[in-house]
């Protein structure tokens, strides 16, 4: 703090780089914070004994007849059908997220150096 205020404090300047560093950051705090709204999973009924009752997941799965309940619910889950065989494709979303930051990490920070 001493040698801030040597240099003259706050000033416009710093202020102008603060603003412009919360609005880089800004689009991908918004995706972060998206993830469990766009992972809402839905409800599963299945046929048993002729009579459709609540199930989880894994019993639909399991069960030759089962409905899935999208009552109101519009997620990833329920657009893509990402249930049951496709739920691995669930968790690789969130890890192309982190893979393509990683990557950005190291593309855009040797650019910025040139």
């Amino acid at each position: 703090e001493d040698e801030l205020i040597k240099t003259g404090g706050t000033g416009r300047y710093q202020m102008i780089l603060l603003a412009l560093a919360n609005l880089m950051w800004s689009p991908s705090t918004f995706l972060l914070t998206a993830f469990p709204y766009m992972e809402l999973k839905p409800k599963f009924h299945c046929l048993k004994d002729d009579q459709w009752t609540t199930c989880t997941e894994q019993e639909a799965c399991k069960s030759p007849h089962y409905t899935v309940d999208t009552d109101g619910i519009h997620s990833i889950i329920t657009q893509f059908h990402l249930y049951c065989d496709k739920r691995i494709i669930l968790g690789l979303l969130g890890s192309a997220y982190f893979i393509g930051a990683i990557l950005g990490l190291f593309v855009f920070s040797r650019i910025s150096d040139e």
